[in-house]
Formats: structure tokens, C-alpha cells, sequence
């Protein structure tokens, strides 16, 4: 049975948001009031949510998708190829030379993995569950 939990996908694309302006900001470099960087981390918040979206219709046509070791792959490459996607139509054709798409791809996924971690502590502070 698809869930579509909107808190949960808003919890996600906020701290995405969050995660993607400290990246940009302490690894690449930028100041976080820069256009790039507050389009970089639009972008990475959008990703999520379609990726979940995505995954979630997804693992409901094939469970397997979603079970163990194969669970914690399919994730992190979806949000990588959906973030390459977005990063290249909306923000790579402005800043053709900051990212290329192997490094969009990289962040995209390694992004991801670290919001699941990231994301368990935060929605237990407001009292939910991670499913």
C-alpha cells in the first residue's frame, strides 16, 4: 500500500535544503547567500521528494526494490540519477562549470544517505516514526 506521508517528504527536503547549504558552504567553498548554492539546495530538496515519490510507487510494483541490502542501494542511486536530472535542467545551464555530472551524481546519492541518517533523530524530536 503506497504512503504518502507530505511531513515526512517536508522533514526530508528541509533538512536536504539545510544539508546541501553547509555542503556548497564548507566544502565547495561558496557563501550560502550565492544564487548557485540556494539553487544547488532547491534543487537537492525537490530531488528528494521525487525520489521518495518515486521509490515509493516503484517498490509497490516491485517489493524487492525495498528489502534489505538491495533497500539501501535503490534509494541512494534514484536520488542520484533524479538530482543529475534537476541539477542539469535547472541549475546547469546557468553555472555550466561548477559541477559536472558524475560529481552531481556523487553528491545526489551520498547526500541522500546521509539525510537517512540524519532524519530518524529529527523526526523523533517532533514525535514521529520513520517507517
Amino acid at each position: 500500500m503506497m504512503r504518502f506521508d507530505l511531513m515526512k517528504y517536508g522533514m526530508q527536503a528541509g533538512i536536504g535544503y539545510l544539508g546541501i547549504l553547509a555542503y556548497d558552504s564548507l566544502i565547495d567553498g561558496r557563501t550560502m547567500n550565492e544564487s548557485f548554492t540556494m539553487n544547488d539546495a532547491a534543487t537537492f530538496a525537490v530531488s528528494t521528494i521525487v525520489s521518495s515519490v518515486a521509490l515509493e510507487v516503484v517498490s509497490n510494483i516491485m517489493p524487492i526494490l525495498n528489502e534489505g541490502y538491495l533497500g539501501m542501494v535503490t534509494g541512494p542511486i534514484i536520488n542520484g540519477l533524479v538530482y543529475v536530472y534537476m541539477y542539469d535542467s535547472f541549475v546547469g545551464k546557468r553555472y555550466q562549470y561548477y559541477r559536472d555530472d558524475m560529481k552531481a551524481f556523487y553528491v545526489g546519492s551520498i547526500g541522500l544517505l546521509v539525510l537517512k541518517y540524519v532524519e530518524s533523530p529529527v523526526l523523533s524530536l517532533f514525535g514521529m516514526r520513520n517507517y
